[in-house]
């Protein structure tokens, strides 16, 4: 498909086929080959400002290169794309969460807390008041811990830094479940009652 497109001429065309080339890439770990194909869409995008394709490929890319461990170029696709994007939009919240795991995977926690609390009150602004969960956690729900495929316990500092995250802010949204395991630390869930405990909004479970 892509190279008959590519005879007719049908840049359109040929992006969502290149687009949907890297994505499969990605998903099969191949993320060299994911990159190349997704490199090739951004020229095209950007030669018909086509600013909603662009900040889907900025995302892919800084995901592409989350995966490739360039943490540098993640950040960088991540901060275009949010640039781009409106406040309350999934776009954004997209951006957000990618900037925040970079600086998580970069050490520098309070910067990436403070993307986390934003991406939080975009998901309370987005519950309608009226709504029966706008107290109760709406439609979103974070998972913490849990085992990993190798079988350990998955609690890690980015679940200490979801939870502290959470209770430096004045919202019911999201709620933030605990998956504890046979191999959960006694420090964790300490750790996790004492934070269900100060939370006025009951905002964790296990």
């Amino acid at each position: 498909a892509l190279e008959l497109n590519e005879r007719n001429g049908n840049e359109f065309l040929q992006t969502i086929n290149l687009t949907n080339i890297s994505i499969l890439y990605y998903d099969l770990g191949d993320y060299d080959t994911a990159l190349e194909y997704a490199l090739k869409c951004l020229p095209i995008f950007e030669k018909y400002k086509n600013t909603v394709r662009l900040m889907d490929i900025y995302n892919t890319l800084g995901d592409i290169y989350f995966k490739k461990e360039n943490y540098e170029e993640a950040l960088k696709y991540f901060r275009i794309n949010r640039q781009l994007s409106d406040p309350e939009t999934a776009n954004r919240a997209l951006a957000d969460s990618g900037i925040g795991k970079v600086l998580f995977k970069q050490k520098h926690f309070e910067e990436a807390k403070e993307y986390l609390q934003e991406l939080f009150l975009m998901l309370q602004a987005a519950t309608p008041v009226t709504s029966d969960r706008f107290t109760r956690g709406g439609e979103s729900h974070f998972c913490i811990g849990g085992y990993l495929p190798n079988g350990e316990d998955g609690f890690n500092d980015l679940s200490r830094l979801i939870l502290e995250s959470l209770l430096d802010l004045p919202t019911y949204i999201p709620q933030v479940t605990l998956r504890w395991t046979k191999k959960t630390p006694r420090e964790v869930f300490r750790f996790a009652l004492d934070c269900e405990r100060k939370d006025p909004h009951k905002r964790i479970a296990f």
